[in-house]
């Protein structure tokens, strides 16, 4: 008996249950990439002779260098604006600068600026450059830096 109420009360409640329309079925599901990307979040992907292009051509641009201060003192794209990935307050100090600006992002190889690209996104910048291959990288390319 109690088998044969459950059964009419599963159908009877199934019966309320409002249909999905074709519209609500035809509605894309966005992932939150999606809404960085409306938002204007960009991200680039660049090696180093291309981002020294970059910077060269865009006045504007701001290169940040996410390395200790130890790396950053041993010798540095110039200009750069240091901030110590490892620093506890990283993201604080992210979210303070100028997010509809163009920057270029980097660090000793590209682990920590490639981990850093989803608080870029998350703190809803407009658009990040990552030097992939880092200052590795553009040491091996022979570019400038200063110390």
């Amino acid at each position: 008996m109690k088998t044969r109420i459950f059964t009419l009360v599963m159908v009877a409640g199934l019966a309320v249950l409002p249909a999905c329309s074709k519209a609500d079925a035809a509605k894309p599901v966005q992932s939150p990439a999606a809404n960085h990307q409306e938002l204007g979040t960009k991200i680039t992907h660049v090696n180093a002779v291309q981002s020294s292009a970059w910077i060269k051509k865009d006045a504007d641009i701001i290169v940040l260098d996410i390395r200790t201060p130890k790396e950053f003192n041993s010798g540095h794209i110039d200009g750069a604006i240091n901030i110590n990935f490892y620093d506890a307050d990283f993201a604080s100090q992210l979210s303070a600068l100028d997010m509809s600006k163009d920057y270029v992002v980097h660090c000793r190889s590209g682990g920590r600026s490639g981990k850093s690209l989803a608080t870029f996104k998350n703190l809803g910048f407009k658009h990040i450059v990552h030097m992939d291959g880092g200052m590795k990288a553009w040491n091996k390319a022979r570019l400038p830096i200063v110390k």
